[in-house]
């Protein structure tokens, strides 16, 4: 059975599917948009975090994103305003789509884990890769950039950092915001981001250990995608994954 049909079955009256990342750089966006390709003839949408973020960006009159964001950070209040301001339209979209019955593939770490999508008919993937492949792929992928990594391993340093920082953001945030909703999104999001980069270092030396946690922290809903050998045998652990979820044969 090809998995627009699998998902069309397990959503009937629309869903989500959602792909997270343990590290930034392990390979998010490249398995949401293999997974958006080979369903987008479905009444389905792909939401990005990224894309929401770019859009308010160049609303701004920038181009770099990064210098974007060290600009924004000086000025705290105008930080959370831009943060909230994504991450309200972000989680009301999400439930607009959903209620008109589309299936929605959701590019985010915030917007994925279990207390986020919580009432929502949803599927939770997380992938990853070995630090020294996450290193090498951000390390090429830099270096057309402004500002190229000086190695592999600075590269897995700074995304480490990053998806750090990510979590202590949220843990701020949720303290700032009077919103109800919002300041439950990012505490639970801190706490999982957290927890997902401490796992992920635990699986760098016994992957069972990840499987079996994970599954209790995902309430049985998570996919694990191992991300570290090319696309197309990512593409196939993938379709593996969704057979052994529903447990039927799924193919392209």
């Amino acid at each position: 059975m090809t998995l627009a049909r699998i998902l069309t079955e397990l959503f009937p009256h629309g869903g989500v599917i959602g792909v997270g990342s343990f590290v930034h750089g392990s390979g998010r966006s490249t398995v949401a948009d293999a997974i958006y390709s080979e369903i987008k003839r479905l009444p389905a949408v792909r939401l990005s975090t990224g894309d929401f973020f770019r859009k308010i960006v160049r609303k701004w009159g920038y181009t770099d994103v990064n210098r974007f964001v060290e600009e924004v950070m000086r000025d705290p209040k105008k930080a959370v305003a831009i943060d909230t301001e994504i991450d309200r339209r972000f989680y009301h979209e999400i439930r607009r789509l959903v209620g008109s019955g589309r299936i929605v593939i959701i590019d985010s770490n915030l917007h994925v884990h279990p207390h986020a999508l919580r009432g929502v008919p949803s599927v939770h993937l997380y992938v990853y890769a070995y630090p020294w492949q996450v290193g090498e792929r951000v390390y090429r992928a830099s270096r057309s950039s402004e500002r190229p990594y000086r190695s592999p391993e600075e590269a897995f340093e700074k995304q480490v950092t990053r998806t750090l920082t990510d979590a202590n953001r949220y843990a701020v945030l949720s303290d700032l915001v009077g919103d109800p909703i919002l300041k439950d999104l990012y505490r639970e999001g801190g706490k999982f981001i957290r927890r997902l980069l401490r796992e992920y270092i635990v699986w760098t030396s016994n992957k069972k250990v990840l499987v079996r946690r994970l599954g209790v922290m995902t309430r049985g809903k998570g996919i694990f995608v191992d991300n570290t050998g090319s696309k197309e045998e990512t593409w196939e652990k993938v379709l593996q994954a969704f057979s052994r979820l529903t447990g039927t044969s799924v193919s392209c």
